[in-house]
């Protein structure tokens, strides 16, 4: 009986994995796609913004049309799929001549001249992938830009003679794709303990998914392919890792060691010296008064006198005649003892002999200074991490401390843009929360436990004026440690609270003193905000976009921070308290940062400024995954998951794979899911070769090799030093 059983099961998972070949063949008959609608990275260079005309000739309509102007030349990539040909259909304009089509090893076809919109077809050759150039051979000058020609559309349609047969050298490609990642799907759902007999469920689930997708786009059928296998594999990956994780030493096995590996091999893979775009800015008050001894900064903000790359411009403030620096000076104070080590190390070099300029553009001062914010987010790995005791078993609040490190962008902004503040914010962030408990366990709060509270609050402040959106945490604090004592009239109590509470708010006002003075310095002003981002406006709320969107959707991007959202809610469910003030600032917080106009963080990668938001985010991670531990190894492949997406959507960023900026042509849900390579290997290796430590092991130099001394002496002072200064609470788990 068990064998006619185990022969049945066999016998309906060869029928199915049969009908998938057959349903691969029938999807990539009829694929299809426009070019200009469904892109992704380099399926298509050379192309003009979109814009928009009613005047075009032949147009057979007076309503407005898009169209694109090309540059001379305009390359499209057609990717990999068994060999078949394809119709290109065009809908195009040649004003200024021919237009030629050209392979990479042949030319295919030659568009003539034309006086009107024109439409076209070209029949493709039968190879597996190859590229067309549309090749312009008398290119004019078009307001002031070089063009070839005009598209109105392009997309193209595959070609087949007969769908019954496919040929011998289509079969490997059809394997590798749906039958290969529904196999690897049902092998994922056998280690997550699914029964037997669900697996071939999960295959035919599979497979009608397929189809609904066909309906919409036959094309997304086949190219989602590697997206999906990709995602099998790294979960597959969770589940050899938590099997390997049982052979290592239990010594090994401990928060405080794990916590370090992961951001000690983070570090030597992204840590990255550079000062860009925003991070000119904060950079520029300790550079300014370090080297210049002012705080005017025109030469910061020249591009023709500083080194730094994405310098932005701003005006003279007349009355004083110093230049506008819209950005926080926070930052610069936290940076400042780094980089008086850098000057000081440089200085010392020159005494001996050395040669190394005394500009604070060398590698010196932006490592120094950028690795600041790497050792902040050590410093708040281990904090969260402490944190989470509070409520969560030791291995749910590890996992989700590293996920959130590995599985949003967080970890970007600690090694890869270190010179902007939210490393920084999200050190502060939760030192305010644990602060801020420690004061709620104290029946009497201390004079040191209320100055902490007000000093990291100010700092987070300070670092990035929008957190101060996040004051309604300590308010919330405030009103449950206040709310009894009035119950009770408990004016002893109350008096002492209240007193606590201006402490808090002295020390929290000491701490953005500095702000105050740099305003009234360069503006004659204490309080004085230039914003950029614009005013909160409910015209501009883009929440849904913000959540879901496929151009920066969180879903996509930082997929540990939307998963923690959900988190969140149940977290207030099961336990109001705390649960509600958590939910709530976070609510608050994300819903001014989208709706205003700079709702998408100026081309950042990901939402950058919820990063302040961390401490709530874990909470609600946490929530998640001490749900899903019921079920053998599915909190860690979820996990696991997370990080593979994450670092891979960092990696494609980092190489400029997605468009820096918001831009109607180019979906980067697309880009991402429907690219024929999804992990750019070659890319990666490349952003690992040039992060300080790996060049330097690769091509040393006098200059990096010292500042890489300089480097791993202070994170092993705060490896060794740093576990005693961070803060404990008492952790009361479920």
């Amino acid at each position: 009986m068990q064998f006619l059983r185990t022969s049945i099961y066999f016998i309906i998972m060869i029928i199915i994995v049969l009908s998938s070949v057959v349903l691969e063949q029938f999807f990539f008959s009829h694929n299809q796609k426009d070019v200009f609608t469904l892109t992704a990275d380099s399926t298509i260079d050379g192309l003009f913004a979109k814009e928009s005309s009613d005047q075009l000739p032949g147009a057979n309509t007076t309503v407005a049309s898009n169209y694109y102007w090309t540059k001379p030349d305009l390359f499209v990539h057609f990717w990999p799929i068994p060999a078949q040909q394809r119709i290109v259909k065009l809908r195009y304009y040649t004003p200024f001549g021919a237009v030629s089509v050209v392979t990479p090893i042949r030319s295919i076809a030659q568009i003539p001249q034309s006086t009107t919109i024109r439409v076209g077809h070209i029949l493709t050759p039968t190879e597996s992938q190859f590229d067309l150039t549309f090749r312009a051979n008398t290119p004019q000058k078009v307001d002031k830009r070089n063009v070839g020609m005009m598209f109105l559309a392009i997309s193209w349609q595959a070609v087949s003679d007969n769908l019954l047969t496919v040929p011998a050298t289509q079969i490997p490609a059809l394997v590798g794709g749906i039958p290969a990642s529904m196999l690897l799907l049902c092998v994922l759902f056998l280690c997550l303990g699914a029964p037997k007999w669900r697996i071939p469920i999960v295959a035919l689930s599979y497979l009608i998914a397929l189809t609904i997708v066909y309906l919409y786009s036959p094309w997304h059928t086949t190219a989602i392919q590697p997206t999906v296998q990709f995602v099998a594999c790294i979960g597959l990956a969770g589940v050899a890792g938590a099997v390997l994780w049982q052979w290592v030493k239990q010594s090994a096995q401990t928060p405080y060691i794990i916590i370090g590996v992961v951001w000690i091999l983070s570090t030597l893979l992204f840590f990255s010296p550079a000062i860009s775009s925003d991070g000119v800015g904060y950079y520029a008050y300790i550079r300014s008064f370090g080297i210049d001894g002012d705080l005017q900064f025109a030469n910061e903000f020249d591009k023709t006198r500083s080194p730094l790359p994405s310098i932005a411009v701003f005006p003279v403030y007349e009355p004083t005649g110093y230049t506008i620096n819209a950005w926080s000076v926070g930052p610069a104070l936290i940076w400042a003892p780094f980089w008086y080590i850098a000057h000081g190390v440089t200085l010392l070099i020159n005494f001996f002999g050395g040669n190394w300029k005394v500009d604070g553009y060398t590698i010196p001062y932006k490592a120094l200074t950028t690795f600041s914010s790497s050792l902040a987010g050590l410093g708040t790995l281990y904090a969260i991490y402490l944190f989470l005791l509070r409520w969560f078993r030791q291995p749910i609040a590890l996992l989700t401390t590293i996920t959130l490190y590995l599985g949003s962008n967080w970890l970007y902004y600690t090694q890869v843009a270190g010179s902007y503040p939210h490393s920084l914010t999200g050190f502060f962030a939760i030192l305010m929360v644990i602060t801020s408990w420690k004061i709620i366990d104290a029946p009497i709060p201390s004079t040191r436990q209320w100055v902490y509270f007000g000093l990291s609050t100010g700092a987070l402040i300070l670092c990035y004026w929008m957190n101060i959106l996040i004051g309604i945490y300590p308010l919330g604090i405030v009103i449950y440690k206040f709310w009894p004592v009035l119950r009770r009239k408990d004016w002893i109590h109350g008096k002492l609270y209240l007193g606590g509470v201006l402490l808090s708010i002295v020390s929290g006002i000491a701490m953005l003193a500095p702000q105050f003075i740099t305003w009234q310095y360069l503006y004659r002003s204490w309080f004085t905000v230039y914003i950029q981002s614009g005013h909160f406006t409910t015209m501009n709320f883009q929440f849904i976009p913000y959540l879901f969107g496929p151009l920066y959707g969180m879903l996509w991007w930082t997929p540990a921070f939307f998963v923690a959202i959900l988190g969140s809610f149940w977290f207030a469910i099961k336990r109001p308290w705390p649960g509600v003030l958590f939910l709530v600032t976070m609510i608050v917080f994300i819903s001014y940062n989208a709706g205003i106009p700079d709702w998408d963080g100026s081309g950042g990668f990901g939402f950058r400024r919820i990063i302040s938001l961390l401490p709530f985010f874990a909470i609600g991670l946490a929530t998640i995954f001490h749900a899903l531990h019921r079920w053998r190894l599915l909190a860690v492949v979820s996990a696991t998951i997370m990080i593979g997406w994450c670092v891979r959507i960092m990696v494609r960023y980092m190489d400029f794979k997605f468009y820096r900026a918001p831009d109607n042509f180019l979906d980067t849900l697309t880009a991402s899911m429907l690219s024929e390579q999804v992990m750019p290997s070659a890319a990666f290796g490349h952003q690992v070769t040039n992060s300080l430590f790996i060049n330097q092991l690769l091509n040393p130099n006098w200059m990096g090799v010292i500042v890489c001394i300089i480097l791993i002496t202070l994170a092993t002072g705060v490896f060794l030093g740093g576990r005693r200064v961070l803060p404990h609470i008492n952790t009361t788990q479920e």
